[in-house]
């Protein structure tokens, strides 16, 4: 591997800092983050109607949930090489995950309905929920390697079919300490701080889902920097651009 495509500490922050404008680079990925932050939602209040202690439940709405917002942001990078078999099998997963719970248990249905009759679900129930979902985002965001793994598997055609391409992309995670650093100080921190507010507040909670699309459009940018060589400013340029553009020419 050659030397220019192992990250310093300030290359990796400029990732980090580009990363962010994403959710106002275009009225298409703020269409997409507000579209993630609704299924966050949905998970969230399926999660309190089924009950927070049920372990399936919350690893599945997890994943479900997951899945939705990795798909629906590698929608905005690419439209080639996009995997579209992919992207709707994760939209599938996430479907799949919300039916069941809601047709077995009590779930959404059951805590719009107590809204309806006036008759909410305990706050104790709504708030271990959504801890439950932040202490699952906290163990999820300590490694950078599955992000990136997902992401190229999205959005890369040769990573998909070339051997040579994925045993690359593994050995960049491997080695670019300084990305993995990052990723274990910021976004882990972050999930805790909002964990800490819970018991006082959930709106700050509700800032989960920006903190997982963040973390994925980290980890492309990361990847396109060990790729190819690509500057953070000049990759953060190329997504959603290019999509928006082509959409309304459409």
């Amino acid at each position: 591997m050659r030397l220019n495509m192992i990250m310093s500490f300030p290359e990796a922050q400029r990732c980090l800092k580009e990363s962010f404008k994403f959710f106002y680079l275009s009225r298409y990925t703020t269409c997409k983050t507000l579209l993630c932050f609704v299924a966050f939602l949905v998970s969230w209040l399926t999660l309190t109607g089924v009950g927070y202690s049920d372990a399936m439940a919350r690893a599945t709405l997890f994943l479900g949930m997951y899945l939705f917002i990795v798909a629906t942001v590698c929608s905005c990078f690419a439209d080639k090489e996009l995997n579209k078999g992919l992207m709707y099998t994760s939209y599938g997963v996430y479907a799949v995950s919300i039916l069941f719970w809601n047709y077995h248990g009590h779930g959404l249905l059951w805590v719009l309905e107590g809204l309806l009759n006036h008759n909410p679900v305990p706050h104790s129930m709504a708030f271990n929920a959504l801890s439950s979902l932040l202490t699952t985002n906290i163990l999820l965001s300590i490694v950078l390697g599955h992000y990136v793994y997902v992401v190229a598997l999205m959005v890369l055609d040769r990573f998909r079919n070339e051997k040579i391409m994925k045993q690359g992309v593994i050995q960049r995670i491997v080695l670019n300490f300084a990305g993995q650093v990052l990723q274990m100080c910021v976004f882990p921190s972050l999930s805790i701080l909002l964990l800490l507010s819970t018991p006082v507040s959930i709106v700050p909670a509700l800032f989960l889902p920006v903190l997982l699309v963040w973390n994925l459009v980290y980890a492309f940018i990361i990847l396109m920097k060990t790729e190819n060589g690509s500057q953070p400013e000049a990759t953060i340029q190329l997504i959603g651009h290019a999509n928006w553009k082509w959409k309304k020419s459409k």
